[in-house]
């Protein structure tokens, strides 16, 4: 009888090691991947979103960087307002793009004041370069200067 009811313990805590060990090994998957993300928002995103803002202030507009690095998904913000440079009623115009760390991925999502957004759009980390994160941002400012 007692062999029974050995058997049914044995059973029991073999399936709680095994529900422990997924869980730790799950827990430690998401870290890497978490981990990856912010390696690829540091040397890929963030080094192109601070020569954009050289060029955005050259140009007498204003950005600003806001970085969100120790979030459990890592994010790097870039303001932008335009500014009017011509004669005519003063205006201005603000936007950003957030670029944000997912698992194998980085996606980059456009607010423009006073516009629908458009869709994020993701692309796998093994395909993030800095000409991607420069024609998101073009393609942001761009949509931003048409409605001033």
């Amino acid at each position: 009888m007692s062999n029974v009811l050995d058997a049914v313990f044995d059973s029991y805590d073999q399936r709680k090691r095994l529900e422990s060990e997924v869980a730790r090994t799950g827990a430690a998957k998401a870290q890497a991947e978490i981990e990856e993300a912010l390696g690829a928002i540091k040397a890929q995103v963030l080094p192109a979103l601070q020569a954009l803002e050289r060029v955005i202030t050259e140009r007498g507009h204003k950005a600003k960087i806001t970085e969100k690095l120790g979030d459990r998904y890592p994010a790097v913000i870039l303001e932008f307002t335009a500014f009017q440079r011509t004669p005519g009623p003063p205006f201005h115009v603000a936007s950003r793009v957030i670029f944000s760390g997912f698992a194998g991925s980085v996606e980059a999502k456009s607010e423009i004041a006073l516009a629908a957004a458009r869709p994020p759009v993701k692309i796998p980390l093994a395909e993030l370069s800095a000409e991607w994160v420069a024609a998101q941002v073009s393609e942001t400012i761009a949509a931003a200067l048409e409605r001033a």
